[in-house]
């Protein structure tokens, strides 16, 4: 576990030097909805596990966003707090598809432009065609604030659920298919 006291809370825009593309396109995009955020640099995480610090620091528990399919290849995004099992059975069930399983690497870069490890709901601004249906654990929307990245495994940041709902996913242009996980 790692020492947060170097982490900085921000609340303005990165310079581009200071992220990836990428990531500078979700920031410019956060920008544009109003929406109030925060967030952090920090040192890159490949695991829901090394992000205490970064927790602690944002005042926020951990999101898994797991990038799913049916067998009719229909795409899913599913929002849940780390600490819930993710029962396909259950989840597929709750949205009225056969059997989810988790999409592929290429399924994923093609549709939110990333990569396994990293998957962020941010990542929807790059899914024009909207081909992903978001689905989102009833759960998150109660708590005071939401984490998430923004396409990048260096960066945090926190929101309101309010905002996300009303200002973020909107503009976004997917409809956020709210469902309760046990």
């Amino acid at each position: 576990m790692s020492d947060n006291t170097n982490i900085v809370l921000r609340k303005s825009l990165p310079a581009r030097g200071e992220c990836t593309e990428t990531e500078y396109k979700v920031f410019e995009f956060l920008e544009s909805t109003g929406a109030d955020y925060t967030w952090v640099a920090h040192d890159t995480k490949f695991a829901v596990s090394e992000y205490e610090d970064v927790c602690r620091a944002l005042d926020i528990k951990i999101i898994r966003n797991i990038f799913l399919e049916n067998k009719k290849g229909q795409l899913f995004l599913l929002m849940i707090h780390a600490d819930k099992k993710f029962v396909t059975k259950d989840v597929s069930h709750k949205v009225g598809s056969s059997r989810l399983q988790f999409a592929s690497a290429e399924k994923l870069m093609d549709a939110l432009q990333e990569e396994p490890g990293g998957v962020s709901n941010l990542g929807l601004i790059f899914d024009a065609e909207n081909k992903v249906q978001l689905i989102v654990d009833r759960d998150l929307l109660d708590a005071p604030y939401l984490g998430m990245v923004p396409a990048s495994r260096t960066k945090s940041l926190r929101m309101t659920p309010a905002d996300w709902l009303e200002k973020v996913v909107p503009a976004m242009h997917h409809d956020p298919l709210i469902i309760d996980i046990d």
